[in-house]
């Protein structure tokens, strides 16, 4: 009896060891207070707009706007792509798609423009069901002399096992990552406490997909600036910095670790990448679950050679909740979320425009 209680007190003491190490893994203690130092305007939205970009050239902003808290229990909840016009007071608030999409879940987005102005929208549009062998795709939109958005075509392929964002490298290339590459329930809770690193990114060359590169501690965000891709591995808690070789091969140049779960990058007019992170994994869980339940955010610039890492700006979560990304235009920077229904469209100091 005495070595069987041994034995057990061993298995509790390695249980509540692992669970602790997990806790802090996951930022459980981690506090933010305070809120965003801007004067923002929140434009209401149908749902929650988790990434942006911007047309710099016209100063059009694209959201990717997905009702998520409703989606968890109806599936036939329609995601929808708004365009804000960044020129006008008020901002204008459009739908720019020529045609309405039979299904869109629209999650990241990347923005292609080559130098006379010609523009396309990229959108990965998750499968009504994602556990239902569906397959995942990525819409290409072209901008035409309508200012609308007209659909091109669709890529689908396998590798793409879950998506979560992507960048555009030519008008039809982009590179993707997927935010996890686990084959079970069993991986997916060593990813989510331990930061296991299955996930990967592709290579789309316009005809065929193909993995970039592997080991990814799950891809959340990426972005294109003097030359290099810089990936957010949020279960990792860094950003990995990566080269392209020919034949489409991501080679890893630096890392620069985070010290919460990063999102989304945005890269601005001048080449700096925008950061969004959350700092409690464990605060963004329960407020998923409670839309009450507050979860905070934190903001970065960061050079593109990963050089002079930033804290741009904290909430606590009471004014801005799981915040996704931030998109910076002149002046001007704009703020989504992974649940909240608006996006802040927040007012730079003079000092911080380029």
């Amino acid at each position: 009896m005495k070595k069987l209680l041994v034995a057990i007190a061993a298995v509790l003491g390695v249980l509540i060891l692992a669970g602790g190490a997990a806790m802090d893994r996951m930022n459980a203690f981690t506090r933010v207070d305070g809120e965003l130092p801007w004067a923002c305007e929140a434009i209401s939205l149908p749902g929650s707009a988790e990434d942006i970009v911007i047309d710099r050239l016209r100063g059009v902003a694209y959201l990717s706007v997905l009702d998520r808290r409703s989606l968890g229990g109806n599936r036939s909840v329609r995601g929808v792509i708004f365009a804000l016009d960044l020129n006008t007071d008020p901002i204008g608030l459009s739908l720019p798609l020529a045609e309405v999409p039979a299904h869109l879940h629209p999650h990241g987005m990347s923005l292609h423009q080559d130098e006379a102005g010609n523009t396309r929208l990229f959108v990965i549009n998750h499968p009504r069901d994602r556990d239902g062998g569906a397959p995942e795709a990525v819409e290409i939109y072209e901008r035409r002399d309508d200012g609308l958005l007209h659909h091109l075509r669709s890529v689908s392929s396998g590798l793409l096992n879950s998506p979560n964002d992507l960048q555009a490298i030519g008008p039809e290339q982009f590179v993707a990552v997927n935010d996890t590459g686990a084959a079970n329930g069993f991986e997916r809770a060593l990813e989510f406490l331990f930061g296991a690193g299955w996930a990967t990114a592709v290579h789309y060359d316009g005809r065929s997909v193909e993995v970039a590169a592997e080991g990814l501690a799950g891809g959340a965000g990426i972005a294109y600036a003097d030359g290099r891709f810089v990936i957010a591995e949020t279960q990792g808690k860094r950003l990995r910095f990566m080269t392209m070789e020919p034949g489409g091969r991501l080679s890893e140049s630096a890392r620069v670790a985070m010290p919460g779960f990063p999102d989304n990058i945005d890269a601005d007019a001048s080449g700096m990448l925008w950061v969004a992170e959350h700092p409690n994994g464990i605060a963004l869980g329960r407020h998923f679950g409670d839309a009450d339940y507050p979860a905070p955010s934190r903001f970065y610039r960061i050079a593109p050679d990963g050089t002079d890492l930033e804290l741009i700006a904290a909430d606590s979560g009471r004014r801005h909740s799981a915040g996704s990304v931030a998109a910076r235009h002149q002046d001007k920077l704009l703020l989504g979320s992974i649940t909240e229904p608006r996006v802040l469209v927040c007012q730079l100091p003079k000092g911080e425009s380029p």
